[in-house]
């Protein structure tokens, strides 16, 4: 058997709250599956869930220089810590590219 399906048989029900923690955090750590896009400048991109703070999930901006593992971004909206600069650097697991 295997731990999926040891879970669903409820193997593991006084321990849920642990292994939800564990899964969570190792998922955090792992790097995302290879993406199917490349960035260029002019690119719609959004914030995903693994920003922090939180307040900028969803949050949207246009791509204005790309580097190996970042980029430089125009936010369409300047909000909360983010109000006093220009261009925001990100790197590229918390953003997605918006589809045209």
């Amino acid at each position: 058997m295997s731990i999926i399906s040891d879970i669903n048989n409820g193997l593991h029900d006084h321990e849920l709250a642990a292994i939800i923690s564990a899964a969570q955090s190792r998922n955090s750590l792992t790097p995302s599956p290879a993406r199917n896009y490349t960035l260029v400048i002019g690119d719609r991109v959004v914030f995903n869930s693994h920003v922090s703070p939180k307040y900028m999930v969803g949050q949207q901006g246009t791509v204005v220089k790309v580097n190996r593992s970042t980029v430089k971004l125009k936010l369409d909206n300047q909000i909360g810590r983010f109000k006093c600069f220009g261009n925001t650097k990100a790197p590229l697991s918390i953003i997605d590219k918006i589809s045209p």
